[in-house]
């Protein structure tokens, strides 16, 4: 597979202050990559600089080929990249198909729609709620919302930050499936979480964040499998590792 998004030797942070020390990783068409790591080490900074949201010291940032690292957070969004942020970032007190709306505002209301019903069918829970308001909707519905968002401007690449955040095991496991669903068909993800157990178990290749820098990559099944990986950089192997 060729690479669709490309991270070379990638630095960047806060004002003066260091987060990400050359990061490197590709993700390739119709490819399910996953990066993994404790709170705070810099998972979510990796996304925000992928989608524009902060801007890299040094080091380059490539989607099919060509340097997006000029490119604000709109224009990566046009060019391909759709994002599902941490904390879901919906509209509380619109619809959920109004939130949907938002993700495809740009294209005719038929589009929309033809869409929207598509998605609905990834989602199906959330079919009998499309005109119920978003902040009246648990969490698990919620990220579901988010997710559809993201996947209405029919975006390249999906990018997913802590997906599983505050949601039951049960959610997690739905929200994966749907994620599995989407990936068979094409759809390339890159998701950071700190959930390693569902990340590995859904992606094919796998980074291991510390300290704002890969500590560890290859594939994700035999990540998942290696203790001393996960004792040294996961915490709680058997949460990790016990089927």
């Amino acid at each position: 597979m060729s690479d669709l998004l490309e991270l070379d030797a990638v630095c960047a942070g806060y004002g003066r202050v260091p987060i990400l020390h050359d990061v490197s990783l590709r993700v390739g068409r119709g490819d399910a990559v996953a990066a993994v790591g404790a709170n705070g080490v810099g998972k979510s900074t990796l996304l925000r600089v992928v989608m524009g949201e902060i801007p890299v010291t040094s080091g380059d940032v490539r989607f099919e080929g060509r340097s997006i690292a000029g490119l604000t957070t709109t224009q990566r969004a046009r060019a391909g990249l759709g994002y599902a942020p941490e904390g879901r970032a919906l509209f509380p007190m619109m619809t959920v198909d109004e939130n949907l709306e938002m993700g495809a505002f740009r294209v005719s209301r038929k589009v929309r729609d033809a869409r929207a019903n598509r998605l609905l069918e990834v989602f199906p829970k959330l079919s009998p709620l499309r005109g119920r308001l978003c902040g009246l909707l648990s969490g698990g519905e919620q990220q579901m919302v988010t997710i559809a968002r993201a996947l209405m401007s029919e975006p390249k690449l999906l990018v997913l930050d802590e997906p599983s955040t505050g949601l039951a095991p049960r959610v997690v496991g739905e929200l994966y499936g749907a994620l599995a669903r989407l990936h068979a068909d094409g759809l390339a993800v890159l998701v950071v979480e700190q959930n390693a157990r569902a990340a590995l178990r859904f992606a094919s290749t796998a980074h291991v964040v510390e300290d704002g820098r890969i500590a560890r990559s290859g594939l994700a099944a035999e990540l998942l499998d290696e203790r001393t990986l996960a004792d040294a950089y996961l915490g709680r192997v058997r949460a990790l590792t016990t089927p």
